[in-house]
């Protein structure tokens, strides 16, 4: 049995109407709303075709933040877990992720409007959230993905044959076009 909001969304979609979907990682919250019923008291959204946001807004200047990361010890005891795993063959792609406290002297729309990303969401003070990536487009019933990969820092004598000819880089560009093929 599909949940609530999958149906929600099929019967929007049905009807041609625009609409936001917020679903939270573990899919037990959802919010769906026809693009015209956000209120943007609540919610503020800029994607590159579609944006609810004021295009001009003053804010302070000085920026201060400071961050709270995992300790050493407690992320090379979750490291070494994961190469275990990698090495039994029991995954061979893995995104160790921990949420890293941060003190700041702005607000989540501060954020939002400051922040220069090509798809960026603000949700009621509880969160902001901006991403540069166009993960999954659909065009003329064609499904086309364009997934970011890739940490390789850059650096003065940085190049296109760098990225190409770097074997992590190539190893995960591998991975993520098998996985999403």
């Amino acid at each position: 049995m599909l949940p609530e909001w999958v149906h929600s969304m099929n019967s929007l979609y049905r009807k041609r109407t625009p609409f936001l979907f917020i679903l939270d990682f573990n899919l037990e919250e959802s919010l769906i709303l026809p693009i015209d019923q956000i209120n943007p008291q609540d919610i503020l959204f800029h994607f590159p075709c579609l944006s609810n946001a004021p295009k001009e807004r003053n804010f302070r200047s000085g920026i201060q933040i400071s961050a709270h990361p995992l300790n050493y010890d407690d992320f090379l005891e979750k490291f070494l877990a994961v190469q275990k795993e990698i090495l039994a063959g029991n995954t061979y792609l893995l995104n160790l992720t921990f949420e890293t406290p941060i003190d700041l002297n702005l607000s989540l729309e501060e954020v939002f409007y400051l922040s220069h990303a090509k798809y960026k969401l603000f949700f009621k003070d509880n969160y902001v959230l901006f991403s540069p990536e166009s993960f999954v487009k659909i065009t003329d019933g064609k499904i086309s993905t364009y997934p970011m990969k890739g940490t390789l820092e850059k650096k003065d004598n940085y190049s296109c044959q760098t990225l190409i000819n770097d074997p992590k880089e190539e190893a995960e560009h591998a991975t993520i076009t098998d996985l999403l093929r």
